[in-house]
């Protein structure tokens, strides 16, 4: 999924229909939005007006076409933007976190991605290769335009809160003692959540840029032998959220 818009949410990712047809891209100009369409015949380049949009989100850039055809589309987004206008980037490589990485799971992703990926002469080594080609492209990337995000692999099974409860009742008692231990139990409750959280939130986000080429019938965290070696050496990911923006123009059409 490729789209541009003047003044979207970034939270919300979803393909936005347009009126304007193109080859390549799909637009409406009053809201200057722009997506990818799967009917392209060569998606290296935006056929549209130069400097027509502010923002463009880009999630599935490092699949969406072949790694030899992505610079060229990074110089044609960098065309379609406005002065100090923002592509903006998710990046995950399909392999994790090298030092967390287990031969189970290595040897999962090579057989059922990795081959796939080369076969189709995909990107699989966005997080890295990506930051060359938006430098080529003349995007520049500013103090805090990186974030980098790591999520587990996998958490543990959790039973139920019969601790908790244990707490909760003697608070209800009024044991001075209870009701500390209880808060404690509480935040650490809350961070498990969290942990949760970042867990799913990442395989989702996984899979939304991965899974598509995945040849296995099911996922890597729904095999147990991968899911045990993942809790054993806390296997993670890193995604990374970039904000690449285009140089303003200089007067007299120079770059500054």
């Amino acid at each position: 999924m490729v789209n541009g818009a003047q003044n979207a949410d970034p939270s919300s990712p979803g393909l936005l229909q347009g009126e304007e047809s193109t080859q390549d891209f799909v637009g409406t100009h009053h809201d200057n939005y722009l997506e990818s369409s799967s009917s392209s015949q060569d998606r290296s380049s935006i056929d549209v007006a130069p400097q027509m949009f502010s923002d463009i989100y880009a999630q599935t850039l490092p699949v969406l076409l072949s790694a030899g055809e992505i610079p060229s589309l990074l110089r044609s987004m960098h065309c379609v933007l406005k002065p100090l206008g923002t592509l903006h980037l998710i990046l995950m490589d399909p392999l994790p976190v090298e030092a967390t990485l287990g031969p189970r799971m290595r040897a999962w992703l090579e057989e059922h991605l990795l081959i796939n990926l080369e076969r189709q002469f995909r990107c699989v080594n966005p997080t890295t290769q990506f930051l060359p080609w938006l430098r080529d492209a003349h995007f520049q990337l500013g103090e805090g335009d990186k974030v980098v995000s790591r999520f587990p692999a996998a958490l543990p099974d959790v039973s139920g809160d019969s601790s908790i409860s244990r707490e909760v009742s003697s608070v209800k008692l009024g044991n001075g003692k209870g009701k500390e231990k209880a808060d404690k139990n509480e935040q650490g409750t809350n961070d498990r959540q969290l942990r949760l959280l970042h867990n799913i939130v990442g395989q989702k986000l996984w899979q939304d840029i991965w899974g598509s080429y995945v040849t296995a019938d099911r996922w890597w965290w729904e095999d147990a032998l991968c899911r045990e070696e993942c809790l054993r050496l806390e296997t993670a990911w890193e995604y990374h959220i970039l904000g690449a923006v285009k140089k303003s123009m200089a007067p007299g059409g120079g770059r500054n």
